[in-house]
């Protein structure tokens, strides 16, 4: 109990603290941010005034690609459905059976399974 309560202490007095730090931190990056600003634009300023003034526009030349022809390929042969399998008309219980001993041996382990 005793403890929890100087760790409650600790807390309060570290909060008063670091109250003080987080204030002067933003004026100053702000400050930094605004004067970094100003020197971009005054660079800016100085190039747009060094750079001559053209009063003549260009227009890209427009270069015309030759039409090249598509080569059409032959398309596939279609692939002939195949009859669907005749399989076991008559079930016994035998093969039922046998159908949940396999699904349980070659199926997921029980602990991997969803409920």
């Amino acid at each position: 109990m005793e403890g929890l309560i100087f760790v409650i202490i600790a807390g309060l007095i570290s909060m008063f603290f670091n109250k003080n730090k987080n204030k002067d931190e933003p004026k100053t990056v702000r400050k930094k941010v605004e004067q970094q600003a100003k020197r971009v634009v005054k660079q800016a300023e100085q190039k747009a005034m060094e750079a001559p003034v053209q009063n003549s526009i260009r227009t890209p030349a427009i270069v015309q690609k030759p039409i090249q022809k598509r080569e059409t390929r032959p398309s596939r042969p279609a692939k002939p459905v195949s009859q669907p399998m005749k399989g076991v008309e008559k079930w016994s219980e035998q093969d039922f059976l046998k159908g949940v001993i396999l699904s349980e041996v070659l199926g997921p382990p029980k602990s991997k399974r969803k409920k």
